[in-house]
Order: structure tokens, then C-alpha cells, then sequence
């Protein structure tokens, strides 16, 4: 898989573009393809187990670090994603919490969480069960230089082993990408114009190859 980055104006339609390659809402006309096969094909399930998406700003559910950080799933869930965790410098800080990974972080103790800790819970969560393709919408949004780095590295270090739609404003998250686009008026049009012409890619026709 490679990473492909997105990047376009305010209101452009870049998060509706992600929310139609996950499947979360169905084309109004056109279709949406992932290697060749039609994403209305796919079982829900299947595609969900497949898909990863952090949103600029998710959601902290009612329960524990862990619990928030796994949804719940067995095997190796808790181990992976404390590996994940001391990849974004999220495990340092579970580390000086009371209860560790057992913190109860649900409902009015979510604001105790900085923005920037509850959006590395949500990305955690999101590569947890290493899904084939994810959806990154503005995901460093929270993020200071430092905390940025550290999901660049990290991207950087999937990179090659699944495929990655990066849509954000800041050109270190883009300039790790394999390609680059810009949504202008319904269309991603290639960043470099060294792109050939017939690259350009209509956002009612997309292809995800080798994801």
C-alpha cells in the first residue's frame, strides 16, 4: 500500500471525501472501488475490521484507557496497543496516572485529558488490529511540533505495509505521502504537475489499488 495525501481549502469536502471511501456514507452517483472490487460488495463487518479512520476529533467513551484504547477486543489487543501508546509518548503518561491503563477516563473525567492525549487514545484505537487501509482527517490537528513528529514516525514506519489517505494542512504529515492531490471543485488534481494529465482523479470514480 502507499500513502496518499489530500490537502484542499476549508469546506472543500475532503472529510465527506474520507467519510465515502470508508463507507460511512454511499455515493450519490458514481461508484467507489477497492482493488477492482465495488464497496458496496464488501460485508460491513469485514470492511470495518479492514478500515481505520482517526478523526480530527473522536469520541472518549465511557471506561478505562485500556478499555477506550482496545473496544474491548482480546489476543494480543492490550499489547499491541501499549506499543502503539509508547510510540506517540502516550505510554509515559499512563505510566504517571494512579491506575495506569485501568484510569477511568469516560464521561466529565474525559476533561481532565488534554486534547492532544485523547486524540493518541483515538489513534491507537484506530491501528489496533492492524486494518488494511485507514483514514487519517485532520489527525495532528491537536498536535504540537513534538507530538506531530512522533505520528509522522510512526506513519512513516507503516508505511509500504498498508494503505493510508492522509488528509491535513501541514506539510510534514504530506510530505511523507507517496502522492499528493488537491480537492479543487469535486476534483483531486495532482500536487506536482510532473503527475501525468490522466492522473487526475474525479471524486465520484475513486480507486483504491493495492490497498
Amino acid at each position: 500500500g502507499e500513502i496518499i495525501g489530500i490537502s484542499g481549502n476549508n469546506g472543500a469536502g475532503k472529510s465527506t471525501l474520507l467519510a465515502l471511501l470508508s463507507g460511512f456514507l454511499r455515493p450519490q452517483s458514481g461508484s467507489i472501488s477497492i482493488d477492482g472490487v465495488n464497496l458496496e460488495e464488501f460485508d460491513t463487518e469485514f470492511l470495518r475490521a479492514q478500515t481505520g479512520i482517526v478523526p480530527q476529533q473522536g469520541v472518549i467513551f465511557e471506561g478505562t484507557i485500556l478499555e477506550n484504547m482496545t473496544l474491548y477486543r482480546e489476543g494480543r489487543a492490550a499489547e499491541q496497543a501499549m506499543q502503539l501508546a509508547a510510540k506517540l509518548g502516550l505510554g509515559e503518561i499512563i505510566s504517571k496516572l494512579p491506575d495506569g491503563l485501568d484510569t477511568y477516563i469516560g464521561g466529565s473525567a474525559a476533561g481532565r485529558l488534554s486534547e492532544g492525549v485523547k486524540q493518541k487514545i483515538i489513534i491507537v484505537r484506530s491501528l489496533i488490529g492492524n486494518p488494511g487501509i485507514i483514514f487519517f482527517d485532520d489527525a495532528n490537528a491537536n498536535f504540537d511540533i513534538k507530538n506531530d513528529k512522533k505520528l509522522v514516525a510512526l506513519v512513516e514506519e507503516m508505511k509500504g505495509s498498508r494503505t493510508m489517505i492522509v488528509v491535513s494542512h501541514r506539510p510534514s504529515f504530506l510530505r511523507v505521502c507517496d502522492r499528493r492531490f488537491v480537492l479543487r471543485d469535486g476534483v483531486l488534481v495532482p500536487e506536482s504537475a510532473r503527475e501525468p494529465a490522466d492522473s487526475v482523479t474525479r471524486a465520484n470514480s475513486l480507486s483504491l489499488a493495492g490497498a
